[in-house]
């Protein structure tokens, strides 16, 4: 096992709180610019296009005999 022997132990804790704190800010950052983001796009999705299925290409074929449904 590894022992620090430059750090006490009340200096070791206030490291780990320490970066515990900077983990936490980065997070915190990490959302506020996630929310910024989400508040810039447009958050409605376009409508789908109103295509019949006979219209699809893959769905159906001029030359088949028969509808072609996937």
């Amino acid at each position: 096992m590894f022992l620090n022997s430059t750090f006490s132990g009340i200096e070791a804790d206030a490291h780990r709180q320490a970066l515990l704190d900077q983990a936490a800010h980065h997070r915190l950052v990490k959302l506020a610019r996630r929310a910024a983001r989400a508040g810039t796009r447009v958050t409605t999705p376009p409508p789908p296009p109103t295509v019949l299925p006979e219209q699809l290409p893959h769905n159906h074929d001029e030359n088949r005999r028969y509808a072609v449904s996937r």
